[in-house]
C-alpha cells in the first residue's frame, strides 16, 4: 500500500456497519471480527463513504477503491477551474493551513504543471485532502531536502517559490527552457502563426521539461503516428470516461527535434480538430483553453498549460 494511503487510512475510523464478506456471523470492520490473514484493502466499502477529495455529493464503490490500491487515480474529474493569476496566493495551502479554495486550485494546477515523478495527477477542484498533501510532502522532500516535510505551502515561502519556479531538482542548472527549444516555439510562431507560449507550455508538460519522450522518438509533443509514418511505441495515460487508464499507442518518430517543432505547428494550424483553437492565435491562454479535450483527454489540459505559462512567463516569447 502507497504511503498516501497509509496515512489516510491511519486517520479515518472504518463504520462499525461496515461488513467484511468473509467474517464470522456478526463481524464487522476494526473492533469487529475479520479472517485470520485479512488485510485492510479486502474490505469491501459501501457506495456512501465518500472520498475525502471528491466533487460534492461524489460517493465511491468498491471498484473506485480497488483502482485506488491499484494505482489508479480513483478521482473523476469534471471541467477543471480556471487557476487564479499564478503569483497571488493569499493564504496557507495544506496541512493545517487555510485552505481557501481559490489558493488550493493554483497550488494544485502549478503540481500538476510540473509533475512530480511517481505522483498522479490532481484534481483542481480547490479541495485540499490527502492527495494534495502527500503531493506538497513529495515536493518539499524531493526538491527542498526538507526531512521533516509539513504539507503545506504558505505565500513567499520556499514551497511556493519550488512551485512557481518549476521545482527544478536539486543539481539541475540548466535552464527550464534551452535556447534551441525557445527558438524552435518561435520559429512555429513565424511560420505558422501558433503562440510559442502554448508551444513551450506543451513541451514542458508534454515531455516533462525535455527529460521523458519516447525513446527514439524526438517527439515531445507526445504526437501519434498515423498510418505509413515511422513510429515508436510506448506506454501513455489517457483519461476515458473519467478515469485515467495507461495504454500503449504508437508515437511518431522524428529525425530531429526541430522536425517534431515543425510539425507541432503545423499540426495545429492545418488540422479542422483545432479550428476553434485558432480563432484565438492572439490570446494564448484561451488557445490554451480550446486545446482541452481535443489535443489530450486530461480535463485539465488547459489549466495546466496556463499555470506553466504564468509561472514562466512564457509569454514574453511570443
Amino acid at each position: 500500500m502507497s504511503e498516501t494511503w497509509r496515512e489516510w487510512f491511519a486517520g479515518w475510523e472504518v463504520p462499525g456497519s461496515l461488513v467484511h464478506p468473509d467474517a464470522p456471523s456478526g463481524g464487522s470492520g476494526p473492533g469487529g471480527s475479520r479472517p485470520a490473514g485479512a488485510e485492510l484493502w479486502d474490505w469491501r466499502f459501501p457506495t456512501f463513504v465518500p472520498h475525502p477529495d471528491s466533487p460534492a455529493g461524489r460517493t465511491f464503490d468498491y471498484q473506485d477503491w480497488i483502482d485506488a490500491f491499484a494505482g489508479i487515480h480513483p478521482l473523476r474529474p469534471g471541467t477543471a477551474p480556471a487557476l487564479p493569476e499564478a503569483g497571488t496566493l493569499s493564504a496557507s495551502v495544506g496541512r493545517d493551513g487555510v485552505n481557501r479554495a481559490a489558493d488550493v486550485r493554483l497550488v494544485q494546477g502549478l503540481i500538476d504543471a510540473h509533475p512530480l515523478p511517481g505522483v498522479l495527477p490532481l484534481v483542481v477542484d480547490g479541495r485540499c485532502g490527502p492527495f494534495t498533501i502527500a503531493a506538497i510532502e513529495t515536493l518539499q522532500r524531493r526538491y527542498l531536502g526538507m526531512t521533516h516535510a509539513d504539507g503545506r505551502v504558505d505565500p513567499d515561502g520556499p514551497t511556493w517559490r519550488a512551485l512557481l519556479h518549476g521545482h527544478p531538482p536539486a543539481g539541475r542548472g540548466h535552464a527550464r527552457f534551452p535556447a534551441d527549444i525557445v527558438a524552435a516555439a518561435q520559429h512555429g510562431e513565424e511560420t505558422w502563426k501558433i503562440p510559442a507560449a502554448v508551444t513551450l507550455a506543451q513541451w514542458a508538460l508534454e515531455s516533462d521539461w525535455g527529460r521523458a519522450m519516447p525513446t527514439g522518438s524526438n517527439n515531445p509533443f507526445g504526437i501519434k503516428a498515423v498510418a505509413g509514418q515511422p513510429y515508436v511505441e510506448a506506454t501513455t495515460h489517457e483519461v476515458v470516461h473519467g478515469r485515467r487508464i495507461t495504454i500503449i499507442a504508437k508515437f511518431r518518430k522524428f529525425a530531429s527535434l526541430a522536425d517534431a517543432f515543425d510539425a507541432h505547428a503545423r499540426l495545429l494550424a492545418t488540422a479542422h480538430a483545432y479550428a476553434a483553437a485558432r480563432r484565438h492565435l492572439d490570446d494564448p491562454n484561451a488557445f490554451a483553453d480550446a486545446l482541452t479535450g481535443v489535443y489530450a483527454t486530461d480535463p485539465a489540459y488547459g489549466t495546466k498549460l496556463k499555470a506553466i505559462m504564468k509561472s514562466n512567463d512564457l509569454y514574453r516569447y511570443d
